[in-house]
């Protein structure tokens, strides 16, 4: 199951067929092609970032902040003429996959027809409800460039991250890598002002010792200490992100497919996995 996780979990690569043609095409016809609608992420402040994937077409988008998305069929000139029923889903990989269905007839959308208005809006808001929540804390939450000295290969600053999972509702699996690219427990830590992604070695220290967890509704917390050595961060101020995979049945193997599956590995790209992440104290500052 493990190595299924480092082969089988995808990789979300953003292809916006939203508002803009992606030839620049803009004399293209659009009427009957745009969907529209609005998704709302329950127990969260903001919608935003849900992936928005039409089966049977090369389009897919990400919500706004409103949780307000738009995609554009592709013409007929590029899929040829495509009739039938079929599911627009909605990702957000710590909440349930949720979906309607669409009835397209010669590459164009039926409207009005069931779910759809005659302006291609979805009559209602989709809302998808949290499977898991995640909240990370680190401290100490600012560290000094002057804390830190060296002896022999060993640092004196040593980072605790704590990783707590709650499932809401039904249990969920998560995986938390032991090693990858040579780095054991990797965790991620993004500059908040560069979006550049910093990762680090870090070595367990809790009871929840394996690598595969069975969360439920009682909290299950994993610990992890992070050597911190001269030159690991620049000065700023870093979101602190846990590498680890959340088990979805519920994923097709069409929608694998279409999100191309890839071997995830930490860094920028994972941040591309849409995940909602909390925690009040997982910002880390550092100084000089």
């Amino acid at each position: 199951m493990k190595q299924a996780w480092m082969l089988l979990f995808p990789l979300f690569v953003l292809n916006f067929g939203c508002e803009n043609n992606p030839l620049g095409r803009d004399n293209i016809d659009n009427s009957g092609r745009r969907i529209g609608g609005q998704v709302k992420l329950d127990r969260a402040q903001s919608s935003e970032g849900v992936f928005v994937w039409l089966e049977g077409f090369n389009t897919s988008t990400r919500t706004d902040e409103s949780g307000r998305f738009g995609l554009v069929l592709p013409p007929v000139s590029e899929t040829g003429s495509i009739s039938g029923s079929f599911k627009l889903f909605f990702y957000m990989a710590n909440f349930n996959l949720a979906s309607t269905e669409v009835a397209i007839r010669d590459s164009r959308l039926l409207m009005p027809h069931a779910e759809l208005n005659d302006r291609g809006e979805l009559a209602d808001p989709v809302l998808m409800f949290q499977k898991l929540r995640i909240e990370t804390t680190v401290r100490p939450a600012e560290i000094s460039g002057s804390q830190i000295s060296v002896n022999a290969g060993l640092t004196n600053l040593i980072l605790r991250v704590d990783v707590a999972l709650q499932a809401v509702h039904d249990s969920v699996d998560v995986y938390f890598p032991p090693l990858l690219d040579g780095v054991f427990g990797p965790l991620m830590f993004r500059n908040l002002r560069t979006g550049e992604v910093v990762v680090l070695r870090s070595t367990l220290a809790t009871t929840v010792d394996d690598d595969y967890t069975h969360v439920g509704p009682a909290q299950t917390v994993r610990t992890m200490l992070v050597p911190i050595f001269p030159g690991d961060f620049d000065i700023g101020e870093y979101e602190v992100i846990p590498f680890l995979l959340i088990e979805d049945d519920a994923l097709s193997q069409a929608l694998r497919d279409q999100l191309r599956l890839a071997v995830v590995k930490p860094g920028a790209e994972y941040l591309e996995i849409p995940l909602l992440r909390s925690g009040k104290y997982r910002i880390l500052r550092v100084t000089e």
